[in-house]
């Protein structure tokens, strides 16, 4: 656990609120709402981007990467809760287990893209669309970064390129803005910055300059919300509104990972950066069965439970559990 990055836990934390707040806005707790909310889930893209491909590239330089080694850490981090979150949903909405089966092999999102609306999907499912994203991507995370730094370079313009291309085919008249939203093609800007980042590997830069990089990065993102309304009648611009929400996640990305920040490497920020897997997938249930405050209390509780008993006694043991596996 030495390893971990405290901004980078804290970065986590400002992630999930973005995500949090925009979902309690629609519970109408927050007046007017946080428009560049949604894209909090592309600053968790950008950064799972940039960590994951940052170390492959540093295993690439010191002598080969281990792809089995990835994939086993990837099932471990990722599958104990995302299961455990598919066997609540199968038990408390009886009715709708149907919907459940693309997620079980990590398709979820390509379900909600073809129906196009999240009504086949639970209150407590849906939101694991993004987590469907993440496991696509680290299949070819490793592809990704095997010729290098520049072929990394290569790899994340060629992502924004596919993405820019489907989205072009998909943004027809009678498209909704769901299919565009969570179609993995049409979803991949974000996870290009991070790719970018950590091919460039940027070096540490001066709190002004990462203040102003975050400032910047939030207010694309700002942007990219306003040009993408999710408003019936209104003027929606995705092919413009997802390149600067990707950029900006990248650059916030950039600015916390750049040097020390003593906002984002608080206690309380790292405390709660820890435990954001558990918050994000659970969240939306509970704002919606408990209204936003008692939810958000009932959320960090529940996440806190997840980490102490479930996730934190298999990430100690992860390195045994691998050895295990692989008969080391």
């Amino acid at each position: 656990m030495s390893s971990r990055r405290p901004e980078l836990d804290g970065l986590r934390a400002v992630a999930f609120f973005s995500v949090f707040f925009q979902h309690a806005n629609h519970a109408r707790w927050v007046p007017g709402g946080l428009l560049a909310g949604r894209y909090g889930v592309d600053v968790f893209f950008a950064l799972s981007a940039y960590l994951l491909c940052g170390n492959l590239l540093r295993e690439r330089a010191a002598g080969g990467i281990d792809t089995g080694r990835f994939y086993l850490r990837r099932v471990l981090r990722i599958w104990p809760l995302y299961f455990l979150a598919l066997a609540l949903s199968a038990l408390l909405f009886p009715a709708q287990r149907a919907g459940l089966w693309p997620f079980v092999v990590f398709a979820g999102n390509v379900s909600i893209a073809a129906h196009g609306s999240f009504d086949t999907v639970t209150t407590l499912s849906g939101i694991l669309w993004s987590t469907c994203q993440e496991e696509q991507f680290y299949l070819v995370a490793p592809l990704l970064v095997f010729a290098g730094r520049r072929g990394a370079v290569a790899s994340a313009l060629g992502l924004v390129a596919l993405s820019v291309a489907v989205r072009a085919h998909l943004d027809v008249p009678g498209a909704t803005d769901t299919v565009l939203w969570v179609n993995p093609l049409a979803r991949l800007d974000a996870l290009a910055g991070g790719v970018l980042l950590a091919a460039l590997d940027p070096r540490s830069l001066r709190s002004l300059w990462r203040v102003l990089l975050f400032v910047a990065g939030a207010a694309l993102c700002a942007l990219a919300a306003r040009l993408w309304s999710w408003t019936p009648g209104a003027a929606s611009l995705p092919q413009l509104a997802q390149p600067l929400a990707g950029l900006g996640a990248a650059a916030i990305v950039a600015a916390a990972a750049t040097g020390e920040s003593r906002l984002l490497g608080n206690r309380v920020m790292q405390w709660l950066g820890e435990r954001t897997y558990a918050l994000y997938v659970f969240h939306t249930a509970l704002v919606a069965w408990l209204g936003a405050g008692k939810g958000l209390a009932a959320v960090v509780l529940l996440a806190a439970v997840s980490y102490r008993f479930l996730e934190r006694p298999i990430l100690a043991r992860t390195d045994a559990i691998l050895r295990r596996f692989r008969g080391r």
